[in-house]
């Protein structure tokens, strides 16, 4: 990103004001967020996280994977996992859910405090790329970047909201990691956290839907 391109960024975060805070500290919804919230509505994200607190309300690794192990892993078991845990037909993220605890398990992880342990000195491309696959679904550097954000490592999540906004502003498509690397130094420059540019670019972007 060039100079000018640089400043024309700057100017159009600092006009932002910060956008909520979506850090969340319970891991059973950290990966069912994971699962859920790309390509997805709002609404129905949102309706989905709010049953499961309600009707499920596991917090623990331990506690999730005993209820999705409880289904056979077939696309009817899956189904039946989402009415479970959600009440809707979302089976193929039924499906990546168990990718999530499966892949996190062997990697050591057993709750929130190991998985933001993890999360912090994992690089993208070396320990995630390609290696969290379902048949439908996989953590693309978005999503990956969203549930590091959320496990309270201040960052941006590069998504398609995000890179639109820089697009936008500097006039000429970014890669994710270019757009990444440079709304986390303007955030360090205005003195913010990052975590909270990001839900700033993305509120005020879909404000504009």
């Amino acid at each position: 990103m060039n100079d000018s391109e640089y400043a024309a960024l700057y100017k159009a975060c600092q006009r932002l004001n910060d956008g909520p805070d979506y850090r969340m500290d319970n891991y059973a919804l950290n990966l069912i967020n994971t699962a859920l919230d790309f390509q997805s509505h709002v609404k129905a994200v949102n309706d989905a996280m709010e049953f499961y607190r309600k009707n499920i309300s596991y917090s623990s690794h331990r506690g999730l994977k005993s209820v999705v192990d409880s289904f056979p892993n077939t696309n009817r078991g899956n189904k039946r996992l989402s009415s479970h845990l959600w009440d809707n037909n979302m089976w193929t993220r039924a499906e990546f859910l168990r990718v999530l605890l499966d892949e996190f398990e062997a990697r050591g992880i057993r709750g929130q405090k190991s998985l933001t342990r993890w999360l912090k000195n994992a690089d993208f491309k070396q320990d995630v790329k390609g290696q969290f696959k379902s048949t439908h679904h996989s953590v693309g550097i978005a999503i990956f970047h969203w549930l590091c954000l959320r496990c309270g490592i201040d960052t941006i999540k590069p998504d398609t909201w995000v890179l639109k906004f820089v697009e936008t502003t500097i006039r000429r498509s970014a890669s994710p990691e270019e757009s990444l690397e440079a709304l986390k130094l303007i955030a360090r420059e205005q003195g913010r956290e990052a975590y909270l540019l990001d839900s700033a670019i993305w509120n005020a972007q879909r404000n504009r839907e």
